[in-house]
């Protein structure tokens, strides 16, 4: 982008009722056949397909692949006495120049800020017909209606949230069950001298399920087998050779944690009847990542049929730490909430994990937090161990 004035050397302009006036043109012309040193390739830059504007006080050029198109005019402005007469070669005009934005030579503020920060809302709305999904962007959004929205979404969480309670109680009782833990205080006996012990026959059967499973769906090679469909030949089967080839040196080398994941879902599945997995682009990493969701943190209205018919469903995701969504916002992963972005320094020197996500951002908040028991006592019969000191007034996300 190039920003001058139209001529050079005593030039003298004035606004009058939004006009643009020529008081005294420049001397000297800008806008010359050939010039005695080149610092930019016009030709190369409309070659490499580059948008290249040349902006003036009275007027707009772009560069195209056959020269200079004059694309906006000035109000006020006389195209022939104050534009080509002052030129040395005829620029490109395909059709009637536009009026440059009247608030430029208003006295006013023109107020453009919102206006460049807004997105249009064609842009907010897309439609993926080949995996049927609708996405909404609610970034830059007024803070008004991002809570308003915030708050419903939450709303409806904690609908699909108690729906699902009896299922968690369900899962609670039946861990119990599962003779991990034996209950030796007599108080807790059905009557004296009664047998304490339970014999671990569901946990068997999820063991031996997930060893089994494990040994057939992940093999040493890689998981990943590929088929041809239709007609076979030697191209296509080269090609789904790389394929294999390629995405099994993905989840065997480059996505660590896909066999570790799979096999902690392998043992969850026998146990709480569902379990799954979700694969993204991770911008950290910059890999993709192939992660275990366990069913509790996974939250789908208990009335849905299935996954493609249901209304909504979130995903409760790990705890972090303040330092840890301070990098994802870094990344552009997330977004920083207006709200912070008004702090005054010293409460932006603050720790992240200082403020409260539930929406008032105030000080002194302490994250938002989900607890049903069930990944607790899950993580006990797996035999992990969560080290609550690792992290420090987390916030856990939806």
């Amino acid at each position: 982008m190039f920003v001058g004035t139209f001529t050079a050397g005593n030039l003298d302009v004035a606004v009058d009722a939004g006009k643009l006036l020529i008081l005294e043109d420049g001397k000297a012309v800008k806008f010359v056949d050939e010039v005695e040193h080149r610092t930019f390739s016009g030709p190369q830059a409309a070659k490499w397909g580059k948008t290249v504007l040349y902006i003036t006080e009275r007027c707009v050029f772009k560069l195209t692949a056959d020269g200079l198109e004059l694309t906006e005019i000035a109000p006020g402005i006389d195209l022939q006495k104050d534009i080509l007469d002052k030129m040395q070669f005829k620029p490109i005009i395909n059709q009637e120049p536009t009026l440059m934005d009247a608030r430029i030579f208003a006295e006013e503020p023109m107020n453009i800020r919102a206006e460049m920060l807004e997105m249009p809302m064609s842009e907010r709305l897309s439609f993926d017909p080949d995996k049927n999904l609708f996405f909404v962007n609610f970034a830059g959004l007024s803070v008004r209606l991002v809570k308003r929205i915030g708050m419903q979404a939450k709303d409806w969480f904690d609908k699909d949230l108690e729906s699902r309670s009896a299922w968690d109680e369900t899962i609670k009782k039946g861990i119990e069950a599962l003779g991990i833990h034996l209950l030796e205080d007599d108080g807790d006996a059905p009557f004296e001298g009664a047998c304490m012990a339970t014999h671990p026959l569901v946990l068997e059967a999820a063991v031996k399920y997930q060893s089994k499973a494990s040994a057939e769906l992940l093999p040493a090679s890689g998981p990943v087998k590929t088929q041809v469909l239709g007609v076979e030949n030697e191209e296509k089967l080269n090609k789904a050779n790389r394929v294999r080839g390629f995405m099994n040196y993905q989840t065997t080398r480059q996505m660590t944690e896909y066999y570790p994941d799979m096999e902690r879902l392998l043992f969850y599945q026998p146990l709480m009847g569902s379990a799954f997995k979700k694969t993204y682009w991770d911008f950290q990493l910059q890999r993709p990542v192939s992660c275990f969701i366990s069913s509790d943190n996974f939250v789908i209205n208990n009335n849905s049929k299935s996954l493609e018919k249901a209304r909504r469903y979130s995903e409760i995701l790990p705890p972090m730490s303040g330092a840890e969504l301070k990098r994802k916002i870094v990344d552009k992963e997330y977004l920083e909430p207006k709200e912070w972005r008004s702090l005054n320094m010293d409460q932006r020197n603050l720790p992240m994990d200082s403020f409260d996500v539930t929406g008032d951002n105030q000080v002194g908040g302490a994250g938002v937090s989900f607890e049903t028991g069930v990944t607790e006592m899950i993580n006990k019969v797996s035999g992990q161990v969560t080290n609550d000191s690792m992290y420090n007034k987390v916030f856990t996300l939806v």
